[in-house]
């Protein structure tokens, strides 16, 4: 497995907890399905949880709204996609 990652939305609570959310795509894998990767850190210790792109849209998770901003920033500019 070889990923590549894009971060599109960073979340810092007062007690110190830290969410990171990435659009990713296994670039080994011959689909190249993206999936969403979300990263956690609570009390030191770091956790992932991936998910498909349909059930992170479907699911109102933390960060929607900005991985929708990132992929209309795609379409109205498109150079910044590579």
């Amino acid at each position: 497995m070889a990923l590549k990652k894009r971060e599109f939305g960073y979340h810092n609570k007062d007690n110190g907890d830290e969410w990171w959310f990435y659009l990713c795509v296994d670039t080994v894998d011959t689909a190249k399905e993206p999936f969403i990767v979300i990263e956690t850190e609570f009390r030191g210790k770091r956790n992932e949880r991936r998910m498909t792109l349909q059930d992170y849209l479907a699911s109102g998770e933390r960060g929607r709204t900005k991985l929708i901003e990132l992929m209309r920033s795609w379409v109205l500019d498109p150079e910044e996609s590579t």
